[in-house]
């Protein structure tokens, strides 16, 4: 599950945009795929029914606009299927290089942020 922080608000380093592609995932012993909800610089969700332990380092395959980035990556948390919500997991990035890294802001900047930080 997401950890909540003690205020009930989330805190995060990026702001993320709403993006749905299809994201190739691999681990040491499978390939799958999901469909990603938001992206940031510094993770992405990944809506998919496969259960991916917390911990579990995967290789993401993201596809933007001016071309696909190859990304390590580590499930941080999970989301079980509810009412209001598909199931998925939350992709911290590992080991992004820093052209992709740019490419992921700009893409991010040209899209309007799905949360605003309030102050």
């Amino acid at each position: 599950m997401r950890p909540s922080s003690p205020d009930g608000v989330e805190h995060r380093a990026h702001a993320r945009v709403k993006i749905e592609v299809d994201v190739g995932m691999h681990s040491d012993s499978h390939f799958f795929t999901g469909l990603s909800g938001d992206l940031s610089e510094g993770g992405v969700f990944v809506a998919t029914y496969r259960a991916v332990p917390v911990g579990s380092k995967l290789e993401l395959d993201l596809p933007l606009p001016d071309g696909t980035i190859r990304v390590l990556g580590v499930v941080r948390w999970t989301r079980p299927a509810s009412d209001d919500a598909k199931p998925g997991i939350g992709v911290a990035f590992e080991q992004l290089a820093e052209e992709d890294r740019k490419r992921i802001a700009k893409f991010c900047a040209e899209r309007e942020p799905l949360y605003f930080d309030v102050d």
